[in-house]
């Protein structure tokens, strides 16, 4: 019985950290995404400078 309740902790602490580290990489992803989608967008819009003048 004694050994179930250790499992048990250990399981809620593996599932926490997972939760975690699965928000840490989610979070990631969409920090990366923006910066790509920024950097196109400001070079998007520098072209269309270098294309006006």
């Amino acid at each position: 019985m004694i050994l179930l309740q250790v499992l048990e902790n250990v399981f809620s602490i593996f599932a926490i950290v997972m939760l975690i580290i699965g928000i840490f990489i989610v979070l990631s992803v969409i920090a990366v995404a923006i910066l790509i989608v920024m950097s196109v967008i400001v070079n998007g819009i520098e072209e269309d400078k270098e294309n006006n003048n």
